[in-house]
């Protein structure tokens, strides 16, 4: 079954519905094996929702109403939320009660009916290629381990498209030298293997070599200023500092990169499918919004290059 509450991800509260909050997170962690970030965000989102349930006198998660549910969303709406949260907080109640069907013999589920908000598409945003071509051809980078392993954690980013938490739990083992592959672990501990480019192989023996000068391996393949293995806000702070040099879009984080490589690829021709496997994404649905991008680029090229372009009515 499920290990104790002291066991849990996330700290319990004291409330009447901790025990059953309690068991999907444990759940969530030992058997879907989802990250503590994903685990944490679930955790937000019952906690919010069992706070306004006890509010309307419900005492368990079973006693609850479709119109509870609904009247509870439009108290989120009236404090401003957006549509992408909402949804969000929808689909963590929905297999929440999925889970209490499956494990707890509930019979009836409040969600049946409810229906995410509908939304505006954001297309992923990314670096041009020549802004890439820049920060990792005629940037210059330190001669010391920091300018070193930087390199190599943005050269990591864009040639494979793994994801912060991915590249953090990545260790020497799981590089594939013989075979030119990596082997990266990514959500709910699915395995896949993505190629390396001779650049990048080259890169990761150089990095080893002075990261092995200058502290003892701990297995880790990235590490701090001190040895470590590496945390988000270190991923966060190299990237950020970087792509301020060759990039004016607001955002500046890892998945940037990770949207860059997949762009970059799609807009080359890449089939599909092989950017899905690529990604780690379980289905073509998370992959497809990167054909939006080179729909959008053919779109602009045509505008910009057609004769007739400009005319009306065409």
């Amino acid at each position: 079954m499920y290990s104790s509450q002291s066991s849990l991800p996330i700290p319990p509260d004291d409330s009447l519905y901790d025990h059953e909050i309690g068991e999907f997170l444990a759940y969530l962690q030992q058997e879907k094996r989802y990250s503590p970030l994903t685990i944490k965000a679930y955790h937000t989102d019952l906690r919010q929702f069992a706070d306004y349930l006890a509010g309307c006198e419900c005492t368990r998660f079973a006693q609850v109403q479709g119109g509870d549910v609904r009247a509870w969303l439009v108290s989120l709406i009236g404090a401003g939320l957006s549509a992408v949260t909402l949804n969000r907080k929808i689909a963590s109640l929905k297999s929440f009660y999925r889970f209490l069907k499956k494990r707890k013999g509930l019979t009836r589920s409040p969600m049946t009916g409810v229906i995410a908000m509908r939304t505006s598409q954001r297309l992923p945003e990314f670096v041009e290629r020549r802004g890439m071509e820049l920060l990792l051809e005629e940037l210059s980078f330190a001669d010391d381990f920091p300018g070193c392993r930087d390199r190599c954690v943005l050269e990591l980013l864009y040639s494979t498209g793994i994801r912060r938490a991915e590249l953090i739990a990545l260790k020497d083992k799981d590089i594939d030298w013989s075979n030119h592959h990596l082997r990266i672990t990514g959500k709910g501990a699915r395995e896949r293997l993505v190629p390396m480019i001779p650049a990048l192989e080259n890169l990761l023996r150089q990095y080893i070599t002075v990261r092995d000068k200058a502290y003892t391996p701990n297995g880790f393949l990235i590490v701090s200023n001190t040895g470590r293995p590496a945390y988000p806000t270190l991923i966060q702070n190299i990237v950020g500092t970087y792509l301020k040099e060759i990039t004016s879009l607001s955002r500046k984080s890892p998945h940037i990169l990770r949207h860059t490589f997949a762009t970059h690829l799609s807009n080359q021709g890449a089939p599909l499918n092989a950017i899905k496997e690529l990604m780690g994404h379980s289905s073509l649905a998370a992959t497809q919004i990167y054909t939006h991008n080179t729909i959008a680029r053919l779109q602009e090229v045509y505008r910009q290059s057609h004769p007739k372009a400009g005319d009306e009515g065409v």
